[in-house]
């Protein structure tokens, strides 16, 4: 898996209110990176899970059961930070297991990036 910052890193820190956007591409594995280093943190610092969040998934290919896990541990760190984390644009082979594990109880899924970011005020989809 391969994470990018999508959004102007100099807007980011100039703006710590404004929603970060991330990119992810290719297979979503815990398997591809160490466990003490958590790719969102390295990519972003530890203060990130403060923040809003918005991970486009348009571009991942598969996701194994520890990059479900992966998910799962971000969303914990989000929320007990008190920033919030939205996945969106999440492609049918990827919907298919997160809908299978019933993961809408738990994550934040958006069909699309304007969705996801009326998610993460606060509205109603």
């Amino acid at each position: 898996m391969r994470l990018t910052l999508v959004s102007d890193e100099k807007t980011i820190l100039s703006n710590p209110d404004e929603v970060v956007r991330l990119a992810c591409e290719g297979q979503i594995t815990a398997d591809d990176h160490d466990a003490s280093k958590e790719p969102i943190r390295s990519l972003l610092g530890p203060l990130i899970f403060s923040r809003t969040v918005l991970l486009n998934m348009e571009k991942a290919t598969y996701i194994s059961s520890s990059g479900v896990s992966w998910l799962l541990v971000c969303h914990k760190q989000f929320n007990q930070s008190k920033g919030r984390f939205v996945l969106h644009t999440v492609p049918p082979v990827v919907a298919q297991v997160l809908d299978m594990l019933r993961m809408s109880m738990i994550l934040t899924i958006a069909r699309d990036e304007t969705e996801a970011l009326r998610l993460s005020s606060g509205g109603k989809a």
